[in-house]
């Protein structure tokens, strides 16, 4: 019967450490979308004298993703020490009582200012960092013509 459950808990727990991939997806999509498609329409109309700023705020519309995007990845990573845990057992039969600690270890694992660090991380970052800077480098280099 433990081994059932150990082995229950942790399908449960891949389950939901994998979705935050499927969520962490959804926002690139949306900041490429979101962020793309401000700065074509910046060039695609006419903006009058305020070009530069209409793409500069353009480009910023991709960091409250990107703020998003890195407090998702914190939330995944607090349930790594749960999973290695629960990969760490041998012998599953050997384990007198199982405790079962999902959310007492998520909490002991997730510090709340972890997704600053997050950030930086490639796998955070990118595409949201790539829609920022190409923005400011547009705005920067090519702003849009005045009417």
């Amino acid at each position: 019967m433990t081994c059932e459950l150990i082995w229950k808990e942790y399908e449960l727990l891949y389950s939901t450490y994998e979705s935050f991939n499927q969520q962490s997806l959804t926002l690139k999509s949306w900041s490429v979308t979101v962020g793309l498609a401000a700065i074509i329409a910046v060039y695609s109309d006419k903006v009058g004298r305020f070009g530069r700023v209409a793409i500069i705020s353009a480009a910023l519309s991709a960091i409250p993703f990107w703020i998003v995007d890195a407090f998702w990845k914190s939330y995944q990573t607090a349930f790594l020490g749960r999973l290695e845990f629960l990969e760490g057992i041998q012998n599953c039969s050997e384990t007198a009582s199982h405790s079962f600690g999902i959310v007492s270890d998520w909490d002991h694992s997730h510090e709340w200012f972890d997704w600053i660090g997050m950030l930086y991380m490639p796998n955070v970052a990118l595409p949201h960092a790539f829609v920022l800077l190409f923005g400011l480098y547009l705005a920067w280099k090519h702003p849009p013509k005045s009417a």
